[in-house]
């Protein structure tokens, strides 16, 4: 189910283009009463399953069971709706009548489906020129030579193309007759039951990997809800929210028998011990629980601190690459830092996974990330430190690659959200180079796997200018917000310790403030010319610049702004963090509106004028 190497945009404009497509070839492109529904449920109940970690046991076939329990049960309620519904374009009463005729029985046999296509629109035929008042004789003789020169076009692997079948409309369209207006309508609706036709033909070149599944009353019942509200929706121009799909979901994790890693790992650590039970976790079908073992080890160092054991495997590749003894390699992980040893911990664990889902070559080419560290140790100062950066990006990129080919063969769901956050979170604290606001594979893996009633929140703050709001969404720069938040808040919820651990991107913009305001209160209370003074030497040239990457925000911006990044990044409780915001915000607004006004006069200004018309709108 995920999807791979688009960014959200390109999805969105492929999936429109599908949906046009479909709907002009099956309702001749106005919206359907009985497919737009069916279309909205199909997208409501997939976006609700990407919310899910699914772990389906290895011998079940995920996509062929999505398939007839998620989706041909709509389709079904659809073709029944038909039969009893005027208002059904022709392409889906031919198809509806089919599906009585013959039910799922076309599914992988192309010979069936070429004699059902025939059969049907002979049938199909017939009735239209009947209900024209056609000569019966003389449309019969007209639709079987039709009838016979199509099914000579039909291969089992190919329908023919409308360029193929023009010239055989154009002979029914003279063997009808006159009056040329009805054999016009007779071409007409026999151009739409080919769009049906072809769907059939699909269906019949579809090749069954296995039997199809029983279809439970329980999901049969939700399935029915589930349609019968989007028609009423449909018919009131809304959607309203349905209970419904968090049965669905329970309903589908047990056809799929799906495994929960948590009750797996208990299970197995009291039959043979915890270490034993968390190795058969790893090595579980094909590395299957992995995404979930590195957060749980994530969790577990961020408790713990450094453990020497989780670089094991980095520790390994360069003793056997580089040289050196383990103590060697030891001492300078000892030495990290311990948010830059957390990224080292966790690149070394994904190692094993990357030999084991991508091969030995694609190992030896992430294990490169470490040659940086052979430099670094031995160098000090400045130059590690620099060397220790360099070997951090390398493992945020090959991180990021594992990353987006493990999301494209399992179903992460939410597990996605929080291991894409510490990578995002990495990368922004140790590139320098890092644009945030390229986030087009991070909308495309957010639209995947999480539910945006859960991140789309609105945050009130308060400016020099009165209150505001803002929205966050999973969209632009919103999408940087949102990660950094979603690591700061993992990084507060499960470590004692997490300052060294925080991805601040307000870390400059304090800086500047701290030292502004240190040395304008050196001799006491601060007044404001010695503010002023103390602002331009701080900032200087750097007021027109850039003051923190998401966005570009400039230091005004950032800084009117400030109560809202707080809190949109999740570092509002952490004073400490950023003293120079607090010492900012503790200060008379009087003095706080004319720091403002130091940095940008000209905006100042207009927020200024804004305010005084009473626009809430910053």
């Amino acid at each position: 189910m995920p999807r791979q190497g688009q960014s959200l945009e390109q999805r969105q404009k492929r999936e429109a283009a599908m949906l046009d497509v479909v709907t002009r070839r099956m309702t001749g492109g106005a919206d359907d009463p009985l497919l737009t529904p069916v279309l909205g449920n199909v997208r409501e109940i997939h976006k609700h399953l990407g919310f899910v970690a699914l772990f389906p046991d290895k011998d079940v076939g995920a996509a062929h069971l999505y398939f007839w329990l998620i989706v041909w049960p709509q389709l079904e309620q659809m073709f029944e709706d038909a039969l009893e519904n005027e208002q059904a374009s022709i392409p889906l009463r031919y198809l509806a009548r089919c599906h009585e005729c013959y039910g799922d029985r076309l599914f992988g046999d192309p010979v069936a489906t070429r004699e059902a296509i025939l059969a049907s629109l002979e049938a199909s035929l017939l009735q239209v020129t009947q209900g024209l008042k056609i000569p019966q004789q003389r449309a019969q003789v007209a639709v079987l030579q039709f009838l016979r020169c199509l099914g000579r076009l039909i291969r089992h692997d190919s329908f023919p193309a409308r360029t193929s079948v023009d010239a055989l409309l154009k002979a029914l369209e003279l063997a009808l007759g006159r009056p040329l207006k009805k054999a016009q309508a007779v071409i007409q609706q026999l151009e739409q039951l080919l769009e049906g036709a072809k769907v059939l033909h699909a269906a019949g070149r579809w090749s069954l990997p296995e039997p199809r599944p029983v279809l439970p009353d329980e999901l049969h019942e939700v399935h029915r809800n589930l349609y019968r509200q989007a028609r009423r929706d449909a018919r009131v121009g809304g959607r309203s929210p349905s209970l419904q799909f968090g049965t669905l979901v329970s309903l589908f994790k047990a056809r799929i028998r799906h495994v929960e890693p948590g009750d797996f790992l208990s299970q197995h650590a009291r039959q043979v011990g915890r270490s034993k039970a968390t190795r058969s976790l790893i090595e579980h079908n094909a590395g299957q629980f992995h995404a979930y073992v590195l957060l749980e080890q994530i969790k577990s160092d961020l408790d713990v601190g450094r453990r020497l054991q989780r670089v094991e495997n980095s520790v390994q590749v360069l003793v056997r690459r580089y040289g050196a003894d383990r103590e060697h390699w030891l001492a300078l992980f000892q030495d990290m830092p311990l948010s830059l040893f957390l990224l080292n911990a966790i690149f070394s664990s994904s190692l094993t996974l990357i030999q084991r889902l991508l091969g030995e070559e694609a190992l030896a080419k992430a294990a490169l990330a470490l040659r940086p560290l052979v430099e670094a140790a031995q160098t000090e100062g400045p130059q590690r430190e620099q060397l220790l950066a360099v070997a951090a990006q390398q493992q945020i990129k090959a991180l990021k690659m594992l990353l987006d080919t493990y999301h494209a063969q399992h179903h992460l769901g939410w597990l996605a959200m929080e291991l894409l956050a510490f990578v995002y979170a990495f990368k922004y604290k140790y590139d320098p180079g890092f644009q945030p606001h390229a986030t087009d594979k991070l909308e495309a893996i957010l639209d995947d796997c999480v539910d945006q009633r859960d991140i789309r929140h609105r945050i009130a703050y308060e400016t020099q200018f009165g209150r505001c709001t803002r929205t966050l969404s999973p969209m632009g720069t919103d999408v940087a917000l949102i990660m950094i938040h979603q690591y700061n808040r993992y990084i507060l919820a499960h470590c004692e310790h997490p300052l060294e651990y925080l991805c601040n991107p307000l870390q400059r913009l304090s800086e500047l403030l701290q030292a502004a305001l240190s040395a304008a209160s050196a001799e006491g209370e601060i007044e404001a010319a010695i503010l002023k003074r103390c602002i331009n030497a701080a900032f200087g040239t750097g007021k027109d610049k850039s003051v923190m990457r998401i966005g570009g925000l400039r230091p005004y911006e950032c800084l009117r702004d400030v109560r809202f990044y707080l809190s949109a990044l999740h570092l509002a409780p952490l004073e400490t963090l950023n003293p120079g915001l607090f010492r900012y915000l503790a200060l008379p607004d009087a003095l706080q509106r004319l720091v403002l006004q130091w940095l940008s006069p000209v905006r100042y200004a207009k927020d200024l004028l804004r305010q005084q018309s009473q626009s809430p709108e910053l």
